[in-house]
């Protein structure tokens, strides 16, 4: 007979809990004019959090979760609010074409999602990485990661 191997301790597990949809509540006005069905609103200081963490690593890419709230308007159309950012603080690798974050990172990041946020009815719209040198432009791994954020907003 085998012996089981050890469980690691509870803060090295990872455990996925519920998947809890939010409400999208309907904006009493539309939030802008544009034509588009899905568009996103950020904030200057949400901005600028952004282009600070892309800054503090000019040579190598960095990442980041996205914290905000979905809005209907009342044409029906969908306004992504981004409220706030989560900057990745460690990297597994990083360099001028590739970030690779931990899965301790994402529950680092997680946690502090629902430390700072879960109370303000905001919850992750979505996330960030840069492009040190290269431009602004989707790889096929952004795509891949972005899929992971997709959601059919009804």
């Amino acid at each position: 007979m085998k012996d089981n191997p050890p469980i690691p301790p509870a803060k090295d597990v990872f455990v996925l809990g519920p998947t809890v949809e939010p409400p999208i509540p309907t904006s009493e006005a539309e939030m802008d004019e544009c034509p588009d069905p899905l568009v996103v609103h950020y904030g200057h200081a949400t901005l600028s959090k952004i282009m600070g963490h892309a800054a503090s690593s000019k040579q190598s890419e960095v990442f980041g979760l996205l914290v905000g709230r979905v809005f209907k308007t009342p044409s029906n159309k969908l306004r992504t609010v981004v409220h706030e950012a989560v900057p990745a603080r460690h990297f597994l690798s990083s360099t001028s074409t590739y970030v690779r974050v931990s899965g301790a990172e994402l529950v680092r990041m997680d946690a502090e999602y629902h430390d700072r946020y879960r109370d303000q009815s905001l919850f992750t719209v979505g996330w960030y990485h840069s492009h040190p040198g290269h431009g602004i432009f989707m790889s096929r791994t952004d795509k891949n990661n972005h899929a992971m954020y997709q959601k059919a907003w009804k």
